[in-house]
C-alpha cells in the first residue's frame, strides 16, 4: 500500500494529511503522453514544499529533464500507482540510477527519486501506466528544471544511452 499519495487535493504521506491548493495543469511537452498537476500546499508549510501529481500513459514516459536552479533544494519523485521506472543520473556519477515500481506486487511501499541542481530525469510508464506525486522544496519556481531533446548536447551520453533504450522497448 503506497505510504503517500494526492486524494481530493490532499497530500497523504503515512499517517498526516495536509490541504492543498490545485494550481491548474501545466503544460506538457509536444509528442509526450504525461499530465503534470501542481498543487500548493496550504498554511506555513506552503513557504517551504510543494506537490504535484504526475500522470503516465501506458507505454509512456516523460522528456529527459534536467534541474536547473535550487542548488540547496530538492525534488522526490515518489510512483504510487500503476507501474513503471524511472531514471536519474546525479550530477559527476558514472552510472544512471534505475528505480523500477510496480503497484500489483503486494505490500509495495513508495520507492523515491530524489533529484536536486544538476540531475539528468525521466519517468516512464509500463503497460498499466503511472502515477507519481512530485514533492519539491523549496517550491517550484520557474526555470528550476528544463526539459531537452535527447539529442542535445546538454544530455550526457550515458543518460542518453539509457533513455533510448527504455524507450525504444516501447515503440
Amino acid at each position: 500500500m503506497a505510504e503517500i499519495n494526492i486524494v481530493d487535493d490532499k497530500l497523504q504521506i503515512k499517517d498526516k494529511v495536509l490541504p492543498l491548493e490545485y494550481l491548474g495543469d501545466e503544460p506538457s511537452e509536444p509528442g509526450y503522453d504525461y499530465r503534470v498537476e501542481p498543487y500548493g500546499i496550504t498554511g506555513e508549510l506552503g513557504k517551504t514544499i510543494d506537490a504535484a501529481k504526475i500522470t503516465i500513459g501506458p507505454d509512456g514516459w516523460t522528456p529527459p529533464q534536467r534541474i536547473m536552479k535550487n542548488k540547496r533544494g530538492r525534488i522526490l519523485d515518489f510512483p504510487v500507482e500503476g507501474d513503471g521506472i524511472i531514471i536519474l543520473l546525479e550530477p559527476d556519477s558514472d552510472s544512471v540510477q534505475q528505480i523500477p515500481f510496480d503497484s500489483s506486487k503486494s505490500n509495495v511501499k513508495n520507492p523515491v527519486a530524489i533529484s536536486y541542481e544538476g540531475c539528468f530525469i525521466c519517468l516512464k510508464a509500463g503497460s498499466h501506466g503511472m502515477k507519481v506525486v512530485e514533492i519539491q522544496t523549496p517550491p517550484f519556481k520557474s526555470g528550476d528544471g528544463k526539459a531537452l531533446d535527447i539529442d542535445s548536447d546538454e544530455v550526457p551520453e550515458i543518460f542518453k544511452q539509457a533513455y533510448l533504450k527504455l524507450v525504444s522497448n516501447s515503440k
